[in-house]
């Protein structure tokens, strides 16, 4: 069957206060050449003005994943924890959401919900008067240069580009040399990926075609052989500047007529290469180095999970109490606590050995994990179980079922539902010898244990993680 499709397509080219903004309009977006846009425009504005608790769409990648990309979508949006974003070297290339109240045209009528998504560009809606226009594109300007992030979502710009010319010269040198290896032995460094501002392109696309050098060829299928049998074909220090030169063009029919958009052959890959100790990565053809902001972005996390206004009011741990007496004596002075310290689940996967369900069951049936520690070795295993045990009770029928049976024959206890799932995790510590719990205080191996159990836990189980400080008290208090 034949048929024709046209397609039309419209961009408005707008120069404000030394910029230059494009508008585009169905397939006008085609006309804007990919390496004229700023390609984190839309994401800067997003991390400012979108609400961190409503994110509906996420498209990331992990430098070194050998081309892997994880785009989720949750059409009702979940608060940013929950996707899991690793905040030391995840690097974000979609960010979608609800919008936070906003100077905006469309924003006047407060009924309204409005819907943004970041990335290269922006998507939302403009006032369509001109001066409605100019305005709203003056408070998108204001905000990206003078709006500091979101507190929750400010990790996502911690990547920032090699600035040292001596660095990008020899990374530039290096990639170049591995673009004329054999395949096997250049595949340790480079993978093909697709460029995350033409991710839904390329999920449309029926068929691709590249040109490096003086040849277009069609692609099969996005391998790095269909790379390097033409980069190999080039001079020596020549081949990263082809890659530069060259496009990747993506078409919605099979045989190259329709087309959907190109962008530069060199986003189509992902290089990571070392110099010395030091791991860089090349994302859309600019160096980065990969967890440069490792320990500031893990402090970001520590100080989340630390910094809060605790949920419950834990009684002072009298020194002279070991733990179990300890988690008695809450279950005595508070109601609504019940003591399971040591009563072991022992069900599916851990019907063996068992495993503590929690130390406290509290209030609102939150697990409770307690732990008097003098090194990071005692909260390696009270995390550890945190985790375990929240995986259990939310993946194993069996481990739940004995769960709540345990809670309903308590002398305190109380009847849970048949289908329980955890709503919360707590890890109450008493630090040394009642030492105040801080970022400072915590043992640095812990603080990592601790970021990466929440972020498990949180994106994994959407399961909410909180530390709370335990104050020591006297034998007599």
């Amino acid at each position: 069957m034949s048929y024709v499709d046209r397609k039309s397509g419209a961009a408005l080219l707008l120069a404000l206060d030394g910029r230059v903004y494009a508008i585009s309009y169905g397939a006008g977006h085609r006309m804007i050449r990919d390496e004229l846009k700023d390609q984190r425009f839309g994401l800067r504005y997003a991390v400012r003005q979108l609400d961190a608790d409503r994110i509906h769409r996420l498209v990331h990648r992990m430098p070194g994943g050998r081309g892997r990309q994880d785009s989720i979508l949750i059409p009702s949006g979940l608060p940013i924890w929950c996707y899991g974003l690793d905040g030391y070297a995840s690097v974000v290339g979609h960010l979608g959401g609800m919008l936070k109240r906003a100077d905006l045209t469309f924003c006047r009528d407060e009924t309204r919900k409005v819907r943004v998504n970041g990335s290269a560009g922006l998507d939302l809606r403009l006032g369509v008067h001109s001066s409605d226009l100019l305005s709203d594109i003056h408070a998108v300007a204001d905000v990206c240069s003078s709006q500091a992030p979101d507190p929750q979502l400010e990790s996502i710009e911690n990547i920032a580009p090699i600035t040292d010319p001596a660095i990008t010269n020899q990374l530039d040198a290096d990639l170049d040399e591995v673009l004329g290896w054999p395949d096997d032995d250049a595949a340790e460094f480079v993978s093909p990926v697709v460029p995350m501002t033409q991710m839904d392109k390329y999920l449309s696309a029926h068929s691709l075609a590249t040109k490096i050098g003086s040849v277009r060829r069609r692609l099969d299928q996005l391998d790095l052989t269909e790379f390097l049998q033409r980069t190999r074909l080039q001079d020596p220090g020549a081949r990263l500047e082809a890659m530069r030169r060259g496009r990747v063009h993506m078409y919605a029919d099979t045989d190259g007529i329709d087309p959907l958009g190109s962008s530069p052959t060199i986003n189509w890959i992902e290089a990571a290469l070392p110099i010395g100790s030091r791991r860089f990565f090349l994302l859309d053809g600019t160096w980065y180095e990969i967890a440069a902001n490792y320990l500031a972005a893990m402090r970001a996390d520590v100080e989340r999970l630390l910094g809060g206004i605790p949920s419950l009011d834990l009684p002072a741990w009298d020194l002279s109490r070991d733990e179990r007496r300890y988690n008695e004596h809450v279950q005595d002075v508070r109601p609504g606590y019940i003591c399971l310290d040591r009563n072991t689940v022992r069900a599916g996967l851990h019907r063996e050995h068992g495993f503590e369900a929690c130390d406290l069951l509290g209030p609102g049936n939150e697990l409770i994990h307690v732990k008097r520690a003098h090194g990071s070795s005692p909260l390696s295993h009270l995390f550890s179980q945190g985790l375990v045990s929240a995986q259990a009770l939310a993946t194993s029928s069996a481990a739940r079922a004995v769960f709540t049976s345990k809670v309903r024959a308590h002398p305190k206890g109380r009847n849970l539902p048949s289908d329980f799932q955890p709503k919360k995790v707590i890890f109450a510590i008493l630090l040394k010898n009642g030492e105040k719990l801080a970022p400072d205080t915590l043992f640095p191996f812990s603080q990592v244990t601790l970021a990466n159990t929440a972020r498990d836990l949180e994106s994994h189980y959407q399961i909410p993680v909180e530390v709370i400080g335990i104050e020591a008290a006297g034998p007599h208090a």
